[in-house]
């Protein structure tokens, strides 16, 4: 009697093994599918983070052009004679001025969103790392 439950004991452990190794391949697929996933969402954040750089370094260039062009403009303020020319320059650099400022503030805000996805991409890199490690183990 003693026997028959020691085989049942023992029939039931092989049973629940086999179990589990019957799971392992569906966790290996969907693991591997998160990990597929994960290095999909770090390649479109790193185009995003690239286009951010780009934009930025576009924008810096702008600006400084258009300052250098503004302190010509404001140079030769001093040099006309004529009242009307003297205010359509002066307003020109006005409006050159807060077009500056506003690009400058554009580039700040794009210079914040590039440190987040810099800090969003290594973060990332740890999950996808920690996922490879996982599917490593399954296998």
């Amino acid at each position: 009697m003693l026997d028959l439950y020691e085989v049942q004991k023992i029939d039931l452990e092989i049973r629940d093994v086999q179990k589990r190794l019957d799971e392992i391949p569906k966790d290996l697929h969907r693991l591997e599918g998160t990990v597929s996933g994960l290095k999909s969402d770090v390649d479109k954040t790193r185009l995003e983070r690239e286009t951010l750089a780009r934009e930025i370094r576009e924008l810096e260039g702008t600006i400084a052009q258009e300052n250098t062009k503004l302190k010509k403009w404001e140079a030769r303020l001093n040099d006309i004679r004529n009242q009307r020319e003297y205010l359509a320059l002066s307003r020109e650099v006005e409006g050159g001025k807060r077009q500056n400022r506003e690009a400058e503030e554009r580039a700040h805000a794009l210079n914040v969103r590039h440190v987040e996805l810099e800090k969003k991409l290594g973060d990332m890199g740890s999950q996808v790392a920690t996922q490879e490690g996982d599917v490593s183990t399954e296998r």
